[in-house]
């Protein structure tokens, strides 16, 4: 068996916890997700799992806004085709074009291409 970096034990802990039925065990996994993973290695797998969570707790919505805003900052792209496509619930859609417009570290021509997005 092989060695594991403590990174790889967190990440799969994390990615097992945020099954949780518990709402704010779900939030707090995903913020842990969007803090530590925000890197190139992890993104695509991020924000596959959160295209998967569907729950209406408002905290499990916002955290999803939250980090999702977080990672346009990095990867515009990528979160203006979930956007585009509409794979996110209208809440957590709309609220985070709102984070993205109440961030300093978006551009002001990357606001204009999300204000169209508005659901």
């Amino acid at each position: 068996m092989g060695k594991e970096t403590n990174a790889e034990v967190v990440w799969e802990y994390v990615t097992q916890k945020i099954k949780s039925e518990k709402p704010f065990i779900k939030r707090a996994m995903i913020v842990l997700l969007f803090s530590y993973f925000n890197k190139d290695t992890y993104i695509d797998q991020i924000l596959w799992i959160f295209q998967t969570i569907k729950d209406e707790n408002y905290y499990v919505k916002m955290a999803l806004a939250w980090s999702l805003s977080v990672f346009a900052i990095k990867n515009f792209d990528r979160i203006i085709k979930i956007l585009q496509d509409r794979r996110m619930d209208k809440f957590i859609h709309n609220k985070t074009i709102q984070k993205c417009q109440e961030s300093y570290r978006i551009t002001k021509d990357q606001k204009e291409i999300l204000r169209k997005l508005r659901i």
